[in-house]
């Protein structure tokens, strides 16, 4: 499949979004085409902030694009997918409330502050006061379970680790290629003193089963391709050199069908009331532990022994998951 296409919304400065050129005919009679988005922090090969508000207004855009039939996510460059989050920035988040949050508090905060968050206006003016990290939360959520609902069908192309921040974002997208050869996929967030924050516990549970989630997560297991394959965590394996062309055919396969019908599949398994109150409980977790000594102390440690550029962390090296 050509990769030769024009450049999309070159307004989002964290995504490199290519139209590909190939037309993918449709079931109809008709064509449609794919989306290569490429993740290009400017800040180095980590998820972060700014990435997710990207994929914030990529999201939004994709609900009325009615020429992209589907959208595959990689990536900057071969053998890097989007490794992990950028630790530091949940322990400024957390630094900023100022006070650790018993549960029942840090639910009542994020269930506040994701309610007026809806409203973007809201949501800019708060994301640099003291609940900005409680803001970039929900933003998250709100970005990562609106892939749910596209009539697109997102693919994620891993090439590379996918752990924590990067495993929930892949579990985001409907269906998941991997490349063999050294990189691993997971929810590894108990190592550094927090747990999944992002919709991963939920995500995990759906794809490989609760009992297996629970102690993937608790033991901060990691697959490699094939392992993940066999766990029902990804859909495909291939080679590095053919993953593009395996993801690519994959969404073009979906892509050819109906956009309603394959936006009405995806909300029919997407959301519902066990989801939200799902997604409540692990963000009360999420920000009660994240907002003690013990998980910022952890945190900042992890930002110690890291590279500023993220290529080297304790997670990508191993160190700490051992």
């Amino acid at each position: 499949m050509l990769l030769d296409g024009e450049t999309l919304w070159p307004d989002l400065t964290a995504l490199r979004c290519t139209l590909l050129a190939e037309p993918v005919p449709t079931d109809d009679a008709g064509t449609t085409r794919l989306l290569l988005v490429r993740i290009e922090s400017p800040r180095g090969e980590l998820l972060d902030t700014a990435v997710f508000a990207d994929v914030d207004e990529l999201g939004r855009r994709l609900a009325t694009s009615t020429g992209i039939g589907g959208v595959v996510v990689t990536g900057p460059r071969p053998g890097v997918f989007v490794p992990h989050f950028r630790l530091v920035e949940i322990a400024d988040g957390a630094e900023a409330i100022g006070v650790a949050l018993p549960w029942a508090a840090a639910r009542a905060a994020y269930a506040s502050v994701a309610a007026v968050t809806r409203f973007p206006p809201v949501s800019r003016a708060l994301l640099p006061g003291p609940v900005g990290g409680l803001a970039e939360l929900a933003r998250t959520h709100r970005a990562l379970d609106r892939l749910g609902t596209l009539p697109q069908v997102i693919v994620a192309a891993i090439d590379g680790d996918a752990l924590a921040g990067g495993c929930e974002l892949a579990l985001a997208c409907d269906l998941r290629v991997m490349s063999r050869g050294e990189g691993r996929i997971g929810l590894v967030e108990v190592t550094a003193a927090i747990p999944p924050g992002a919709g991963g516990t939920q995500r995990l549970s759906r794809a490989v089963g609760p009992v297996r989630a629970r102690s993937m997560i608790l033991r901060a297991t990691t697959l490699d391709a094939d392992e993940a394959h066999a766990a029902g965590l990804v859909d495909e394996v291939a080679s590095s050199d053919d993953l593009l062309d395996v993801a690519l055919g994959l969404a073009a396969e979906v892509a050819r069908r109906s956009p309603e019908a394959i936006g009405a599949a995806k909300r029919a398994v997407s959301g519902g009331r066990a989801w939200r109150e799902g997604i409540a409980r692990e963000a009360a977790g999420f920000v009660s532990t994240a907002s003690g000594s013990r998980a910022i102390a952890r945190l900042r440690r992890f930002d110690e022994e890291s590279s500023t550029d993220g290529r080297s962390t304790p997670w990508r090296d191993r160190t700490w998951l051992r």
